[in-house]
Order: C-alpha cells, then sequence, then structure tokens
C-alpha cells in the first residue's frame, strides 16, 4: 500500500502523569540511547502493532525491548544504520515477529 493513498487514525500514547502526581508506566521501554523507536501503528489486518526500530550507532548495538503493560520482554542486536519492523501480537503482545517494511509474509503459527 502506499503511504498517500492510506488514511488511518492516528494512536495516542500518553506520556504525562495520569493526575495523582505519580508518572504512568511506559508503554515501551529501550535500554539502548543509540536505538530508537521510529514507529508504532496499527497492523494492516489490525491484528496487532508494527514496530519500527533504528539503530542510529555506527556499530552493531544490542538492545533490550520491554513493555510489563504488554507483557513484552525482547532482546537482539541491531547492525549499524539498521532499521527493524516488529510484529506485535494484538491477543497477547507476547509474540514478536520481525517483518518488512510492507508487512507482509507474515507466518501467523
Amino acid at each position: 500500500q502506499e503511504s498517500g493513498k492510506v488514511q488511518q487514525k492516528p494512536q495516542i500514547i500518553s506520556c504525562f502523569p495520569n493526575g495523582n502526581e505519580h508518572s504512568q508506566a511506559p508503554l515501551l521501554t529501550i535500554d539502548n540511547p543509540c536505538v530508537a523507536i521510529s514507529a508504532l501503528k496499527q497492523s494492516a489486518d489490525g491484528t496487532g502493532y508494527i514496530l519500527r526500530l533504528f539503530n542510529s550507532s555506527q556499530n552493531m548495538e544490542k538492545y533490550r525491548l520491554r513493555s510489563p503493560v504488554l507483557k513484552i520482554d525482547h532482546s537482539e542486536f541491531l547492525q549499524s544504520m539498521e532499521i527493524r519492523t516488529l510484529f506485535l501480537a494484538q491477543k497477547t503482545c507476547t509474540k514478536t515477529e520481525i517483518i518488512d517494511l510492507v508487512e507482509s509474509e507474515r507466518n501467523d503459527t
């Protein structure tokens, strides 16, 4: 799908305290400052979420992605300047799967 043809409602992630003087737990955390989240969106088929990561370093970097809310604890290496796209299953969110940029050829097992 061409991005210009797809009109998707924006997802909102609150980064502000919930009003009772305690900050909310973050939705996602990455332990390596060289690895950034470049996109988070609902998958085209609506069964999960697409998370795009980018390694801005000139070196291979290991990162750990965690989410207590989604019950995710995922670690792996990214090559220098690599973009990695992950699928996060919506029902359990414990499944992470590497997919291509257009979300094709995903094997649901």
